[in-house]
Formats: C-alpha cells, sequence, structure tokens
C-alpha cells in the first residue's frame, strides 16, 4: 500500500510519516538531491544557488514558481516512482508537501492530509513570518483526503490520531 502524507509547509507531515512506521520516502530529501542535480538550470534560471534568495523570488512571483517547478518536478517524480517501484510490496509512505503539484494521486492507494493553523506553523518556523506565510499561500493542499488530521494539539494527541489511522490502514492490507 501506498500511503501519501501531505500538508502544508509546518504542519507535522514528517511526524505523521515516520508515526506511521512505513518505509519512508521523503520529497524535502529528493528535492534537495534533485536541487543538486539541477544547480545549473537552477541558477540559469534564478541567478543565485542561496536557497533563502531562491525562496523570496520564486513564492514572489507565480510565473518563476512555475519555470523553477519545470525544471524540479519531472526528476523529482521520477525518482519518487522509483523509489516506490524499488520496494515494491511493501507498505510505503510519500511525504510530500507538493502532493498536488507533483501529481501523486494517481500513486497513492491512500492520502492523509496534515492541517494546522497558519499561526502554530509561523510560531514554529524558523523563517520569518513572511516568508513562511508566503510559502504557505503558495502551497496547494488536496480537495479529498481518505483521512485528515489536525495537528493544533500536542505531539501525543498527534501521536493517537495518527495510530488510529494506522490502525484503519491496516484493515486494507
Amino acid at each position: 500500500m501506498i500511503i501519501c502524507v501531505t500538508g502544508k509547509f509546518g504542519s507535522g507531515k514528517t511526524t505523521v510519516s515516520k508515526l506511521l512506521g512505513f518505509k519512508a520516502v521523503n520529497a524535502d530529501y529528493i528535492g534537495k538531491k534533485v536541487f543538486d542535480k539541477k544547480k545549473e538550470e537552477i541558477k540559469k534560471l534564478l541567478g543565485t544557488l542561496d536557497k533563502g534568495k531562491i525562496r523570496k523570488k520564486i513564492f514572489s512571483d507565480k510565473r518563476l514558481l512555475k519555470r523553477f517547478n519545470a525544471i524540479a518536478h519531472p526528476e523529482m517524480i521520477k525518482i519518487i516512482k522509483y523509489e516506490i517501484r524499488k520496494n515494491k510490496g511493501k507498505n510505503i509512505v510519500v511525504d510530500a508537501a507538493l502532493h498536488y503539484d507533483l501529481k501523486l494521486r494517481d500513486i497513492c492507494d491512500k492520502i492523509i492530509l496534515v492541517k494546522r493553523d497558519k499561526e502554530k506553523i509561523i510560531k514554529t518556523s524558523k523563517m520569518s513570518r513572511k516568508e513562511t506565510e508566503k510559502i504557505i499561500r503558495n502551497q496547494k493542499v488536496p480537495a479529498k483526503a481518505d483521512f485528515v488530521i489536525v495537528n493544533n494539539s500536542s505531539k501525543e494527541d498527534l501521536r493517537k490520531k495518527t495510530e488510529e489511522i494506522k490502525q484503519e490502514l491496516r484493515k486494507d492490507f
């Protein structure tokens, strides 16, 4: 079974993915590998490889974001699909904020959407409020999900909610 865990930046996707205990495919990690692989194309497009400057540029200009994604996303999708094929027969969790942009619905058996109040995300973010708000504003989440976790409480509450979903998922194994 392939489970996609999605949600906006800072919502708790990675924590939920780890709590599920399945083989994990982390889109952020893959994105970093793709960034290194495509850095010449990225530098040509944006004039820099400084990730802070890149974030500011692409989240301030939707056309630049679209062009940046056209460089990174095809390679990310290819690697995610490879990781899934490589682990065929195992339960896999794909941790991807960009579930919608990466068009992962086609490869996921179940989707878990992790939601968190914007103010809680901003409070725990290491970036400025303005930067965090831009990222959140530009991220799309699926209109439909098989499970929704609202992560506005404690880590223990998140663990309990995730365990309940894991029990539901076991019925489909």
